[in-house]
């Protein structure tokens, strides 16, 4: 998933992205796409977030946009080449005549 082109992601996904890493940015949009999330400024072991994301990753985003409402995208062009990568990456090991 790493190797996806962040030229697909909606800016916010790629500031995002800058912050913590690919996986844990893809995460939250499989978890959180279209919907707000808010980022607490203190993050306990419980809350949602701490949950999905790395406690290295979560404590960036804590402290970059702790009290701020974020609206995540779906990102559904990403998503799709993701996919899309997976199927071509099963190609060979499919049944072909």
């Amino acid at each position: 998933m790493n190797n996806i082109d962040r030229t697909l992601l909606p800016q916010i996904l790629k500031e995002i992205a800058e912050l913590i890493d690919l996986a844990d940015t893809m995460g939250l949009v499989e978890k959180f796409g279209g919907v707000r999330l808010y980022i607490p400024i203190t993050l306990n072991n419980e809350h949602q977030l701490a949950k999905l994301v790395s406690d290295k990753n979560a404590e960036k985003l804590a402290t970059a946009c702790g009290g701020e409402t974020l609206e995540i995208p779906r990102a559904e062009t990403a998503l799709r080449e993701i996919r899309n990568e997976e199927i071509r990456g099963q190609y060979p090991a499919l049944s072909q005549r």
